[in-house]
């Protein structure tokens, strides 16, 4: 993106911004009837972590899951030993107002240990993880289902995914490409929105705390050595949210995965059997 100049980022936002929300709401009723014919109807457990977030971003985040058209979902919280005093009150506030909500107290520090805490309340027959500043479109979990309806061997279902900003204002599209075991072993193109069949996450152990800079991407690997089922919903349902200097972020992201992400490659490889360096 260093090359692209600042014209050419204002065509590309203004463009995605056009496209994404060109009829939505007649993609979503016709959506709603095409939900009713759907032979396989499983609960979707969303396993999120949370950690001192900041009230605005987290609450859009709930509402973007309490307007699914999908009802059959349940959102499984797990609180990172946050120390700001307004987390513990909302996420009783949550728990208390809908059923569907779930909440592991004071799960510990780090991420990966608070998801595996969330995953211990999860009782659906697939798992979505979401982070507390992000949004998913309101037909994102029932895209989900309707997929498995039409693949329903999938183990994996994954999407497109873009980006916003503190403004809400979405840019920055990934397109991503159809199930590739190869890419995956150069980055965690996965990503976001990715719903994982839950009784292989049980048998993979969950997230591993010892690959807390690069534990989702160590927990894709892990889930894959386990099955090729993987489907790709062409559709962008998933926005993440980047907060601050994108430029500060990505070093961030790199520097976290320079040594992690090597380590949990290296040991899927060896799983795999692959001899490689």
């Amino acid at each position: 993106w260093n090359s692209i100049s600042e014209n050419e980022v204002y065509e590309i936002r203004y463009a995605y911004d056009k496209y994404s929300k060109s009829n939505l709401k007649l993609r979503l009723s016709d959506l709603t009837e095409e939900m009713e014919n759907f032979i396989y109807k499983p609960r979707i457990s969303i396993i999120m972590p949370v950690y001192n977030t900041y009230q605005k971003w987290f609450d859009k985040c709930i509402e973007s899951i309490k307007s699914q058209i999908y009802s059959n979902w349940e959102l499984c919280l797990a609180d990172a030993d946050s120390t700001e005093e307004h987390i513990p009150k909302y996420l009783r506030w949550l728990q208390n107002n809908d059923a569907r909500i779930k909440v592991a107290y004071n799960a510990g520090k780090g991420v990966a240990r608070a998801c595996n805490a969330a995953l211990e309340l999860a009782t659906g027959e697939f798992v979505i993880k979401m982070d507390p500043t992000d949004i998913m479109r309101a037909d994102a979990i029932c895209q989900v289902v309707k997929m498995l309806n039409e693949r329903p061997d999938s183990d994996l279902v994954y999407s497109d995914e873009d980006q916003i900003d503190e403004s809400d204002r979405t840019t920055f599209p990934n397109f991503k490409g159809g199930w590739a075991p190869e890419l995956l072993y150069a980055n965690n193109y996965i990503g976001n929105l990715a719903a994982f069949r839950k009784s292989i996450v049980d048998e993979i152990g969950g997230y591993r705390m010892s690959f807390e800079n690069a534990y989702e991407y160590d927990f894709v690997l892990r889930f894959t050595e386990r099955t090729g089922q993987v489907a790709h919903i062409s559709d962008i349902l998933y926005s993440k949210r980047i907060i601050g200097d994108y430029g500060q972020f990505l070093d961030t992201e790199h520097k976290n995965l320079a040594t992690a992400g090597v380590s949990a490659l290296s040991s899927s490889i060896a799983n795999r059997g692959i001899s490689a360096k």
